[in-house]
């Protein structure tokens, strides 16, 4: 970042704020950065370092001289120092660690104990237990212990015991949390992880054999267990079932991200309805009323792609009533960095299924489609409208069109890339045949070939059953 980019970074609130730090004499002490500022502050859009130049010196040659560099950078230097500021006046469990140092430092023993147990208390109120929660417990009970005497005549209530179970919470939150990236990468891109996972086999005999202690006292930690163990398992609705129970029993006090765990399970039913398990819609739409009736949604949001794992439900058990309700309760609280393509987009696609393609297009073209989640997915429901209305001349150019976005994109998912490019091959072979006038020997002979083909993928698809129906219409001459 440099001097130029102040006024862009900052808003309008955050600017004045800078302001005041310019002229509090506790922090700066030079009129001369007090005067930079107000050249920007006074400018109706952003300088070039020759206008800034020109403006404080009355010459912009001045841009190129020893004085000007060393003001831009010693002024810089101040913004950082504002920036840190900023944060820290953000962080009141900063302010407490560093008010802690300083009491070490004067020797109050008195002061820190009293200052380090009351941080304990307030870490407890206010995180959300994850591994950073338990971290920040360990290093305020380290900081304690190192500024206390053992006492031999009371070993139990000695504060190592204590460092020991957050530790070991610590060890065990981590480690499933970096389990569940490691499978996350390894289903996204194929990456082996096997030699990677280490320790895993004692983590979970310690969570077998501690099941129901982690479950009253450390319930996040046991719900990242099962969901490891229903990513594994193929979709046990055992686990499903205990996993809604150990949730919804977890105590109000108890301060758990509640919103995460649900988005994970969310996530983990979608990746096997993406493999081609059916029956867990049902699964998807109890924990999208989860999500909603905990008021997760308004305090927290909803992300584009969760929310399309929830309307894609809704729409394979038709409830396309339930689903624009549900986008309609959830308008103004999507995640996304515009939440009205995002509404538009999954607003069409409900509308494609109720048959009302109308205005299902007319959704599409608001749609402002510059990355390709909307690329995609608007091209595809096209390519899917084309199709039904037997258009097949546009329906292999769209879909031609969808695989070379695919090809130069690489930024886009390997399992998003393989679900696309598999449907659009399918579809465009389904044209072709249409196209191309085969004798009704071959043309069924190719059709139930492709049948057979569709119905053992081991791959992702995307539309996989909307593709089936299709063949089914196909085959009975519809």
């Amino acid at each position: 970042m440099n001097v130029t980019e102040i006024r862009s970074v900052l808003d309008k609130k955050e600017f004045r704020r800078f302001g005041e730090y310019i002229r509090s004499p506790y922090f700066n002490s030079e009129p001369r950065f007090i005067r930079l500022f107000e050249i920007l502050d006074a400018a109706k859009e952003e300088m070039t370092r020759e206008q800034i130049a020109e403006s404080f010196f009355g010459n912009s040659s001045a841009v190129k001289e020893l004085r000007f560099r060393k003001l831009i950078s010693e002024f810089m230097k101040l913004f950082k120092a504002y920036l840190s500021q900023s944060e820290y006046d953000l962080s009141e469990l900063t302010k407490r660690k560093m008010e802690l140092q300083w009491l070490r430092k004067k020797k109050d023993i008195d002061g820190f104990f009293k200052l380090g147990i009351d941080t304990n208390n307030y870490i407890k109120n206010t995180f959300e237990k994850d591994e950073e929660y338990y971290l920040e417990l360990i290093q305020i009970f380290s900081k304690i212990y190192e500024f206390r005497n053992s006492n031999l005549d009371e070993p139990e209530n000695d504060f190592c015991f204590v460092i020991n179970d957050y530790l070991d919470m610590y060890f065990l939150s981590m480690k499933l949390f970096l389990f569940q990236r490691m499978e996350s990468l390894e289903y996204s891109v194929e990456f082996d992880i096997t030699e990677l996972k280490t320790f895993e086999k004692s983590i979970y005999e310690y969570i077998s054999d501690h099941k129901e202690e982690l479950k009253s006292r450390h319930p996040e930690i046991y719900l990242r267990y099962i969901s490891i163990l229903l990513n594994k398992s193929g979709f046990e609705n055992a686990l499903y079932e205990e996993y809604i129970d150990v949730l919804s029993k977890t105590e109000a006090s108890m301060n758990i991200n509640d919103y995460g765990l649900l988005l994970t399970l969310l996530n983990t039913i979608s990746k096997f309805m993406n493999s081609g398990q059916r029956n867990l819609e049902s699964k998807v739409l109890e924990v999208a009323e989860i999500l909603y009736e905990k008021k997760l949604v308004d305090k927290k949001g909803l992300g584009y792609v969760d929310l399309k794992i929830i309307i894609e439900a809704a729409i394979g058990i038709k409830k396309f009533d339930w689903a624009l309700e549900y986008m309609r309760k959830v308008k103004d609280h999507i995640k996304y960095e515009n939440p009205r393509n995002a509404y538009d987009m999954l607003s069409a696609k409900i509308l494609f299924f109720k048959s009302d393609f109308k205005t299902a297009r007319l959704l599409l073209s608001s749609i402002t489609i510059d990355d390709y989640i909307f690329y995609c997915e608007a091209k595809l429901i096209e390519c899917r409208i084309a199709f039904i209305e037997s258009d097949h001349e546009s329906v292999l150019q769209i879909s031609e069109t969808v695989k070379k976005y695919l090809k130069s994109h690489k930024e886009i998912g390997a399992h998003f890339i393989q679900a696309y490019n598999i449907f659009a091959d399918i579809i465009k072979r389904l044209s072709e045949m249409i196209l191309k006038h085969h004798k009704k020997s071959d043309y069924e002979f190719m059709l139930l070939s492709l049948e057979k083909e569709v119905n053992t993928l081991d791959k992702p698809c995307y539309a996989h059953r909307w593709i089936i129906g299709q063949i089914e219409k196909m085959k009975a001459g519809n």
